[in-house]
């Protein structure tokens, strides 16, 4: 991709390492993950952010340029502008996938760096999946070559010009729209296009159980909310919106004996949370909101409810993240590869 030559010819041309010895800008890049590891067949491929190998280098890296610091030290870089400070990066998972625990924590444990983990309380412990995932399975499933999925817009969907991942972006997208306002009838004519019915019949735990959450807290990572379902917040009234953030609140809290003060929004763009969420956000008392579509964190001029965080990509180069940060550091931008 262009993208990635861009990045490998600057750092072959020493033009990254001439960014990094520069001075930075004093603001909070946060960088968000899902998944750590190789897509199973069973799960969307695009929430797979790394290999195992990939993560380690891109933490081992990270640490040695950065400061990584805790959810609580970023909240205090937002609350408290005008301290001095440096670029600092913030580490970020959302879902709380079993392989969080499994492989990112034993190498965020052994590098001594925090990361802050937003769990969706419905799915602690479970092995069901998720819509994205499911939609995922159905579309890998199907032996159709072309069909229209009907709601909540005719889709067509063509394998053999499109292949499944560009098809599974179609979908997602679609089942994101705020036209879809019955995410089951979605789900039953997606089942109906591609003549898929069943399930995984595996009965593998997908999300981490309280008890590995309580250990990774032990270990000195951070807990955050991701709300109760993963349902889109801004498609809610404000009462459902307040109820899917306070029983997360309330459920993580007494599972965990602690405050829970910080929240990342379900998808994160900015269609996903709205003045109500903000108000929803205030009466539930949460004092962060994290969102998910690029950006970085200037002191003084970030939101409290819109701290913005960027992707890594599945099986982005270590030199595509390295420019991305300090580019994005020095013009206060998100310069995302």
């Amino acid at each position: 991709m262009k993208r990635d030559i861009l990045a490998s010819v600057c750092n072959l041309l020493g033009f990254t390492r001439f960014l990094e010895i520069l001075p930075r800008r004093n603001c909070l890049v946060c960088l968000n993950y899902h998944r750590i590891g190789i897509s199973n067949h069973v799960s969307d491929p695009g929430l797979f952010s790394s290999s195992v190998e990939q993560f380690e280098e891109q933490v081992r890296f990270i640490k040695k340029r950065y400061a990584i610091v805790s959810l609580e030290e970023a909240t205090e870089f937002i609350k408290h502008p005008s301290r001095p400070g440096t670029t600092c990066v913030l580490l970020t998972f959302d879902d709380g996938y079993l392989d969080n625990y499994q492989i990112a924590y034993p190498i965020l444990r052994s590098q001594g760096v925090s990361a802050t983990f937003f769990l969706v309380s419905s799915f602690v412990g479970n092995n069901k999946l998720p819509w994205w995932d499911l939609i995922a399975w159905i579309l890998g499933r199907t032996n159709i070559k072309s069909f229209n999925v009907d709601y909540p817009i005719k889709t067509h969907i063509n394998m053999e010009e499109n292949g499944y991942e560009e098809n599974l972006r179609t979908l997602l997208k679609n089942y994101k729209s705020y036209q879809n306002q019955d995410s089951n009838k979605f789900i039953k004519c997606l089942r109906e296009a591609c003549h898929v019915y069943d399930d995984p019949s595996s009965t593998n735990r997908l999300f981490m159980n309280w008890d590995e959450v309580r250990e990774i807290r032990r270990g000195g990572m951070c807990i955050g909310s991701h709300t109760h379902s993963h349902e889109i917040l801004a498609k809610l009234p404000l009462k459902k919106q307040v109820e899917e953030i306070a029983i997360s609140k309330a459920i993580i809290e007494e599972k965990l004996h602690e405050r829970v003060n910080a929240l990342a929004y379900p998808n994160g763009d900015r269609s996903c949370f709205s003045v109500d969420t903000y108000k929803a956000l205030h009466e539930c008392g949460y004092k962060i909101a994290f969102s998910y579509y690029g950006g970085v964190n200037l002191p003084g001029k970030t939101s409290a409810f819109d701290v913005r965080r960027m992707a890594i990509e599945s099986n982005m180069p270590i030199n595509n993240i390295r420019l991305s940060i300090i580019t994005s550091a020095q013009s206060g931008r998100d310069v995302s590869l």
